[in-house]
């Protein structure tokens, strides 16, 4: 379900300040609830095989990529899936740049999504906050993941490469894998 949390870059004008970047997550069943809330991009992750449609309501840009869940090159091999590659990531965060860079013309509203919006679309929106506030940021990053989507546990394996490409020697991983961390101990806790 999507919740109210909703990053806004704003530009600080004479008039006040006015958001110019928005960033949303939810699961692919999810995206009619964003009919009527100004959505400008869309960033669907797929999985290998099915391609989401763009929306009725819809006709901005809609971009599609395709990879499963996994988190390491293993994992992908035993479950016989498609891993996401640097090419799928710096796909992202170009995707994520050219949003940036039309929000100072116009306002974007950028969604993403992925099929449970649980790991891939949060792991794509952690890497793009990253990108957006810049370097030594990753924890705040993370903070306003977690209050657009709650139920984010971003994907481990995008963030690694999203950090590599970043140049972020490994700071978006520890922060990621903090959080992994975190959330076992609360369920070993439960």
């Amino acid at each position: 379900m999507q919740t109210e949390g909703v990053f806004e870059m704003t530009k600080v004008g004479t008039q006040g300040t006015s958001p110019r970047f928005r960033l949303s997550v939810c699961a692919a069943a999810d995206i009619y609830e964003y009919a009527h809330r100004g959505v400008t991009h869309i960033l669907s992750i797929d999985t290998p095989g099915f391609t989401t449609p763009t929306p009725d309501w819809f006709s901005g840009v809609h971009k599609h990529l395709s990879f499963d869940d996994v988190l390491s090159r293993q994992d992908a091999r035993a479950f016989n899936a498609k891993e996401p590659t640097t090419a799928d990531i710096r796909e992202v965060l170009q995707y994520g740049r050219e949003c940036l860079i039309e929000s100072r013309a116009e306002p974007i509203h950028l969604l993403i999504h992925c099929r449970y919006g649980a790991s891939r679309s949060p792991a794509a929106a952690y890497a793009i906050l990253c990108l957006c506030l810049g370097e030594s940021r990753e924890v705040q990053a993370k903070n306003l993941l977690l209050r657009i989507w709650p139920e984010a546990v971003p994907n481990i394996l995008v963030v690694a490469y999203a950090d590599k490409l970043l140049r972020r020697r490994g700071k978006m991983v520890q922060v990621i894998q903090a959080l992994y961390d975190q959330l076992n101990e609360e369920m070993k806790e439960a």
